[in-house]
């Protein structure tokens, strides 16, 4: 990432103060060639995965969720999980759980909310539950967190994150 940034400053620079520039267009074709500007590889294969079939999508989440999340840019990492519960209602719940996140990360609390209830009434894992009851405590609801804490340690009673957020 950072070879990219200083590649393009260093293209930009020589633009502005050469006008006819064939090393410029050459160096720049390179940077695209190369990667810059592209798409995270985990998250091209997730992509095709989940076009391909639904186990390979549910393998491919994890890597997925971590490479948007490196990528910050969580409002189309929003929109992947979004296509993805749509095209494998299998995978609803997981991906809701993971969208949720991603709207939380953008800003949108009511997204959040809202897909974080969905992922819970598909899939009512501790995950998905602590997901919930964190949302709760950032909008000052300190029952319902509560409430979907302690349903998360019914699921999951080693989870340390659970416990420790129940608190």
């Amino acid at each position: 990432g950072w070879a990219c940034v200083l590649g393009s400053a260093i293209l930009l620079a020589a633009a502005l103060r050469v006008r006819r520039a064939p090393a410029v267009v050459l160096l720049g074709a390179a940077f695209v060639l190369t990667g810059c500007g592209r798409p995270d590889p985990a998250i091209d294969a997730a992509a095709d995965a989940c076009r391909r079939e639904e186990a390979a999508c549910r393998q491919a989440l994890p890597a997925a969720m971590q490479a948007w999340l490196a990528r910050r840019t969580p409002e189309d990492a929003a929109d992947f999980f979004l296509s993805v519960a749509e095209r494998w209602p299998a995978l609803d719940g997981e991906a809701r759980a993971m969208r949720s996140y991603c709207l939380e990360e953008a800003g949108d609390l009511e997204g959040a909310l809202a897909d974080a209830v969905r992922a819970v009434e598909r899939d009512p894992s501790a995950r998905n539950l602590a997901i919930l009851g964190r949302l709760h405590l950032k909008r000052g609801e300190p029952d319902a967190a509560a409430r979907a804490f302690s349903r998360s340690i019914e699921r999951d009673p080693r989870d340390p994150r659970t416990r420790e957020q129940r608190v």
